[in-house]
């Protein structure tokens, strides 16, 4: 039954997350994946390039996601980590603590209670988070990984490189299997043409405004077999 569940299409078991406020940290960003997990499985979870408040999921089953999304909007709260300023002074020699002197206070705790604290002052403090959670049918997730520099084989241009720093990094680097690529680190992958850029030039230069130069002269009465095109 669960095989079959994890089986189902993925139009049934995608959704968009909406996050108020926008998670600004990497903490924020898994207490949202962590409240999803809450309600079943799941098996992406993927913030959408651009938009920090706005993440695509696919659950394990179409149960979770129908949960989910009857379940929105979601509310919750995280503990809001202190901080903390230390000010050290290395170069400034320090006067050794007595073995009788009370123990030094804990940073971040305060050694004596103050009366005239506020609410504000109290600890720890949370900050709040609501889920709006939609059905994602239509997402595709077989272009997802398109804009990924990952996605493509490495260009011919990785085996052809003869560069001073890939032959001192093959040379200096541990025998790993992790040297071969990291020989081509400084490669400039930028101006290398893939197979699929170099095929869309050769058909950028068949258009009609780039081939007006290529035209055969046969408006001069030449015979076919005399027919010369110009460089």
């Amino acid at each position: 039954m669960a095989a079959a569940a994890s089986q189902a299409p993925r139009s049934m078991r995608s959704i968009r997350v909406l996050v108020t406020p926008t998670p600004l940290n990497f903490a924020e960003r898994r207490s949202v994946l962590q409240v999803l997990e809450q309600h079943g499985p799941v098996e992406v979870f993927r913030m959408t390039q651009g938009y920090n408040a706005n993440f695509v999921s696919v659950t394990k089953n179409p149960a979770t996601a129908s949960r989910l999304v009857a379940s929105s909007p979601l509310s919750y709260s995280i503990p809001v980590p202190r901080e903390t300023t230390q000010v050290s002074l290395p170069d400034v020699p320090q006067e050794p603590v007595p073995l009788d002197a009370d123990p030094p206070s804990r940073p971040g705790r305060a050694s004596t209670w103050n009366p005239s604290s506020g609410p504000d002052d109290t600890w720890p403090q949370y900050k709040k988070f609501k889920l709006e959670v939609f059905p994602e049918p239509d997402y595709g997730h077989q272009f997802a990984v398109a804009p990924s520099p990952l996605r493509q084989p490495w260009p011919p241009a990785y085996e052809q490189d003869r560069s001073f720093t890939a032959a001192t990094l093959k040379q200096s680097l541990p025998r790993t299997i992790a040297a071969k690529g990291l020989a081509h680190w400084f490669l400039n992958l930028d101006h290398v043409f893939t197979n699929s850029e170099a095929r869309r030039l050769q058909l950028k230069s068949w258009l009609p405004s780039k081939m007006k130069g290529l035209r055969p002269e046969q408006d001069e009465g030449l015979r076919p077999e005399q027919v010369q095109f110009k460089g």
